[in-house]
């Protein structure tokens, strides 16, 4: 018996129950292999929550959950060393705890009480059902023993992840990261058999046109593991493209984010460079700098040998300061992630929408660049195999490829393939294959394209079924956990009680609820359900999401996609669904529309320089969208788009209406979502200066006034003080804290959200001159809707963090602001003080 197994059987010996509450309900896992890690320990114990993870689908679901949950500050707490999940049967759930903020000061300070709590879970949920887990503070540490625990040690530039079936070896200076991979065979965590060493076909990888017209690949070249013309068939020629360079990681670009015992998640920085310099970025007010930047993200699950990728690639090149938004966009023909496995006799295996089929060479299914004029213009998609179509469609909503050999199957999946056209996946019998780029297209100017990858790895001798049966099962597997991941709530009571938000209500029912649902469902449905805006407007590609297609909610009907319009989360719609989802727990407020959307905003649709900080325009919305093809922009002949969406010449940065982008955050933490709240967060620094006379100030550039452009500046500096780590996060937390007080004393003194002095030449956008200067006697007010959708929730956020400003005056604003409005601005019925509920 391992040590393993002699655990095992101790953790599953019957305990005494200590605790006879209801909270735990649903399933559990059986064994320690499934997070059961036995009974809970007979100590005191506080219960902070009653958690939920439900599971929407009608099958069941056994994976990590993870998300975050807010906490009161009354809690007072600092640490997560004495917190466990409690499930059915008082038995201990594998959990994780990682602090994502905290209560009135940086990420960092160990003192503050914990604000948002990521919680990680090993869940196991009924189809369409509801598993419930007790959150308990203990009074002393627990210490529960997890023979699976997942675990990272470094030793020099080599790290080793142990999930209890896997070791992965990585190397910190590689940009492949993966140096070797051994698998156990049978599951009792004992012995590893290798299935991957690090080779020269491993790793990230991109072919572009450089200024002189040619193809030049960084990274490994296609080939050895792979047939160019068949797996890449589509990126390039075999033959044309130039010598490849090395792909470079930055400078201390490695980062050990998550360190266990549920999951380990580790990031890489780094560029693409090209030696002959076709690479580089020339605006004339930096030094040439390399364009192609990319942060890849590894996530390694407790008993698990799969891997989880996540990966941003990014066109850096901007002057960051003003228009055209367009002149510095390039073409790129792949970018991808290689993985060759060590396999012997392999086969391979693809499937889009039909069954599963198998080849002796090659497998890829892609979702094509769509094709045509006008009316006539249609998706495509494809599965090869061995060279040879299979299946042919306008979308594939299941797709998979696969490799496997006697002892070994590995499976790729990657999310919404069938709407974020060019992406493949591929399969060689050596090798899987992540095309998150897979065919030509033009990548704007300062944009990132996020992507995210699972890769399944069983041994063939623990599957129940036939190799083929499992992979059938595993296309909704994958797309389950890339789709719908599994995320654990908190109760509407719970939120309401940790003082985050205003109240978001109760379950009972009332006439105004009801008719905000209705609205509600029928706009959800009429974005993204079959036949609704994403398919009217054609919002197909890696640099678009559904959104606010048109500013004429009558008028979103596009031929082709180079006709589409691309919104900028107006008013932000995206954050109204996820505030739906924390009242209701219903997964489709995440996942079908409010999470993706708000990555394609920050990622893509706001200007995406990486690291840099030149210019002042780096992480805001840089234009108010507009279609990917206006004001003579050239757009691609086939009529896919021209990667302009979001750099049209029309607009300012005034259009960062992601007013919610910390919920994406926090209910889904991600590394990429987090540099660029870091990023956003530097340009306001160094844009708003408390010390900079206020008379001296430019408007529209550093004016500290109450408008929609400065009020959205400053919640993305709130963004950054809250959640990012490190000196950044500490200086956007001191300057979010000037900014405010400034703000209190001359624009909410007289309790009403005041915008600014009034300048004939530059409208509203003054700035109020503060002491010596008196204080204004009159002053204008932002438009009502401007103080719903923006101000209010600004203020409301910081004062629930911070409390208020010495002039106490945000408080006062708070509180008036809503009865003005009241008096002034909402319906009554028949002239009375009932609001109308219609």
């Amino acid at each position: 018996m391992s040590w393993r197994a002699a655990l095992t059987a101790l953790l599953l010996a019957p305990g005494p129950a200590v605790w006879a509450g209801t909270c735990p309900g649903g399933l559990i896992g059986d064994d320690p292999l499934g997070g059961n890690l036995g009974p809970a320990p007979a100590l005191a114990f506080q219960e902070l929550y009653c958690v939920e993870i439900r599971n929407d689908l009608p099958r069941e679901r056994a994976e990590v959950a993870y998300s975050g949950v807010p906490l009161p500050e009354s809690l007072a707490l600092t640490d997560t060393d004495r917190l466990l999940l409690v499930g059915p049967g008082d038995r201990v759930v594998a959990a994780q705890f990682d602090v994502l903020s905290r209560w009135g000061a940086p990420v960092n300070d160990a003192t503050a009480p914990i604000r948002w709590l990521e919680v990680s879970a090993h869940a196991r949920v009924a189809a369409n059902g509801v598993s419930n887990y007790s959150l308990r503070r203990y009074a002393s540490p627990p210490g529960i023993a997890d023979p699976f625990a997942v675990s990272i040690t470094q030793s020099a530039n080599q790290w080793t992840v142990d999930t209890g079936l896997a070791t992965f070896v990585l190397d910190e200076t590689n940009p492949a990261l993966i140096a070797s991979i051994g698998a156990d065979l049978d599951d009792d965590g004992s012995g590893r058999q290798p299935i991957y060493q690090h080779s020269a076909q491993a790793g990230p990888r991109l072919v572009f046109v450089n200024p002189t017209g040619d193809d030049v690949i960084v990274g490994p070249a296609p080939g050895g593991s792979t047939d160019p013309d068949q797996v890449f068939a589509d990126s390039f020629e075999a033959g044309s493209a130039g010598s490849a360079g090395p792909v470079v990681l930055d400078p201390g670009g490695f980062e050990v984010v998550e360190s266990g015992p549920v999951k380990v998640v580790v990031a890489a920085r780094g560029h693409f460079p090209d030696p002959a310099g076709g690479s580089l970025c020339d605006v004339g007010l930096v030094a040439p700098y390399e364009r192609f930047g990319f942060t890849a993200v590894l996530t390694f699950y407790r008993a698990s040998r799969d891997l989880g990728l996540e990966f941003e690639f990014r066109n850096e090149c901007s002057e960051a300061l003003g228009g055209s938004w367009t002149d510095e966009a390039v073409v790129v023909r792949h970018v991808g992630w290689e993985l060759p496995f060590a396999l012997a006799g392999a086969v391979v295996h693809a499937a889009g929408e039909q069954a599963l089929a198998q080849g002796t060479a090659t497998a890829r299914v892609e979702q094509r660049r769509g094709a045509g004029a006008g009316p006539a213009w249609t998706r495509r998609a494809r599965a090869t195999l061995d060279g040879a179509v299979v299946e042919n469609g306008e979308f594939f909503n299941t797709p998979i490829v696969a490799a496997s050999d006697a002892n070994w199957v590995m499976a790729g999946g990657m999310p919404w393939l069938r709407y974020r056209e060019p992406q493949a996946l591929a399969a060689a019998t050596g090798s899987l294959v992540l095309e998150f780029v897979s065919d030509t297209i033009t990548v704007g100017e300062g944009k990132g394209i996020w992507n995210r990858a699972h890769v399944s790895i069983e041994p063939v001798g623990q599957l129940p079924v036939t190799v083929a049966d499992h992979l059938e099962g595993l296309r909704d597997v994958l797309r389950d956990r890339l789709e719908r991941g599994l995320l654990v709530r908190a109760p509407l009571d719970s939120v309401n009680a940790s003082g985050i938000f205003p109240s978001l209500g109760t379950q009972a029912s009332s006439t105004i609820k009801s008719s905000y649902r209705a609205w509600l469902d029928l706009l959800h449905s009429e974005t993204v359900d079959p036949g609704g805006q994403f398919d009217r407007n054609k919002n197909y590609g890696s640099q678009l999401w559904p959104d606010t297609g048109s500013s004429d909610p009558y008028s979103v009907d596009a031929e082709q996609p180079n006709d589409s319009s691309a919104g900028m989360n107006y008013w932000d719609p995206a954050g109204v669904e996820l505030l739906e989802y924390l009242r209701t727990g219903e997964p489709p407020w995440a996942w079908d529309f409010a999470l993706p959307g708000y990555w394609t905003q920050l990622h893509a649709a706001y200007l995406n320089t990486g690291e840099r900080d030149h210019g002042n325009r780096a992480g805001l919305a840089v234009t108010s969208g507009g279609p990917g093809c206006e004001f003579g922009i050239e757009c691609d002949p086939d009529g896919t788009g021209g990667g302009h969406w979001h750099r049209s010449a029309f607009g300012s940065d005034d259009y960062s209406y992601a007013m919610s982008a910390e919920l994406a955050y926090a209910l889904r933490p991600n590394v990429g979502l987090r540099e660029r709240f870091a990023q956003a967060g530097q340009t306001v620094l160094n844009r708003y200066d408390p010390a900079i006379p206020e008379a001296n100030r430019e408007a529209f550039v550093n004016a500290v006034n109450i408008t929609r452009q400065v009020i959205q500046h400053f919640e993305l500096l709130a963004n950054c003080a809250e959640f990012v780590p490190g000196q950044r996060g500490m200086d956007c937390h001191n300057r979010l804290q000037q900014l405010v007080d400034e703000l209190a004393r001359d624009n909410l003194a007289a309790g009403i959200f005041c915008q600014g002095e009034i300048d004939f030449g530059l409208g509203l956008n003054g700035d109020i001159l503060g002491p010596p200067a008196p204080p204004p006697t009159s002053c204008f007010t932002p438009q009502q809707f401007m103080q719903n959708a923006l101000m209010y929730a600004f203020f409301h956020r910081y004062w629930s963090n911070y409390g208020d400003p010495p002039s106490n005056s945000v408080r006062r604003a708070l509180i008036e602001a809503p009865v003005i409005l009241y008096q002034q601005g909402i319906d009554k019925l028949m002239g009375g003080p009932a609001v109308d509920p219609n």
